[in-house]
């Protein structure tokens, strides 16, 4: 199955109300699985913002699902824009997966 994902970012600090937390990125991370193997997905394609879509990529890696990073404009300045200007460390996890998924 192919999945598709058009994600959530994670919150501003502070924000309010609360949309999507850090403090739910482990359950969030747990649904995905849940969700993977149940529709048996061998696709995935989304984009790489921080919060729900690095999650799937992340998750998706660890089951060997092939997987798709689309940017609707040049890397470094989504990066700066839609992964950056969150706490959180999702920097390097952006850097991590479009590194393996420019491997494959």
């Amino acid at each position: 199955m192919i999945i598709t994902l058009v994600g959530r970012r994670i919150d501003e600090k502070g924000k309010s109300p609360p949309i999507f937390p850090s403090d739910n990125i482990g359950r969030v991370k747990e649904k995905i699985r849940e969700v993977f193997i149940r529709l048996n997905a061998s696709t995935l394609i989304c984009s790489g913002a921080c919060g729900a879509d690095l999650l799937d990529l992340e998750v998706a890696g660890e089951f060997g699902i092939h997987s798709t990073m689309v940017l609707p404009f040049e890397k470094e300045e989504f990066k700066r824009q839609s992964v950056e200007d969150r706490a959180g460390g999702w920097a390097e996890i952006f850097d991590k997966v479009y590194n393996e998924l420019d491997e494959s």
